[in-house]
């Protein structure tokens, strides 16, 4: 029953491998709270750019100017590290014809030992993927961990023609297991950490 919900939860969270997650409550609701690492998408029309066709032909130039010239031809913003710009780094040499902007990257990120970080917007250049700050996520999983009451409803008679009537029963109170806040922060963490 919880299994849909649980992994809809954890897609929600991104980074689902570095989330934690915890019981706690608000305004008196029962809240699971999940901090994970922000994540930042690549803006689409960025994407889109990413994916036309380009011609290279490097021979031994820095990743700095390699990513200038990307960010050049393809219009995307693309911002290299102040440190890696100022240090050498390994030689980029790159033939292709036609290949999409975002394989070009991966080849210059791969053959110049660098990390490409979408950030606030753009592509970062780094030697080490920039530390990202914290997300903090609640959600109300009342309805989860809630055991509502039964309400008896008042019995049924339904008449039939030349007979005393028929009683419907109700039926028997099948009470539904429910967890409470704590083990369901518990399957949660262990769903993450499988």
């Amino acid at each position: 029953m919880f299994r849909p919900l649980l992994s809809c939860l954890l897609i929600t969270s991104c980074c689902a491998s570095e989330a934690t997650v915890t019981a706690t409550s608000l305004g008196g609701r029962p809240m699971l709270a999940v901090r994970a690492p922000a994540s930042d998408a690549i803006n689409p029309q960025v994407a889109a750019r990413l994916r036309l066709p380009l011609n290279v032909d490097w021979n031994e130039i820095s990743v700095a100017e390699a990513c200038e010239q990307l960010a050049s031809r393809l219009a995307i913003p693309l911002v290299v590290d102040p440190d890696l710009r100022a240090s050498p780094s390994l030689p980029v040499t790159l033939q292709v014809t036609n290949m999409r902007g975002d394989r070009v990257l991966e080849w210059v990120a791969r053959l110049g030992d660098v990390v490409v970080t979408p950030t606030n917007g753009c592509l970062y250049v780094s030697r080490e993927a920039p530390e990202r700050p914290n997300s903090l996520r609640l959600y109300d999983v009342s309805d989860l961990v809630h055991q509502p009451r039964h309400f008896a409803g008042p019995t049924i008679s339904i008449h039939q023609p030349g007979a005393n009537g028929a009683i419907i029963g109700l039926p028997e109170d099948e009470s539904v297991e429910r967890m409470d806040v704590d083990e369901l922060a518990e399957v949660v963490n262990e769903m993450i950490n499988r």
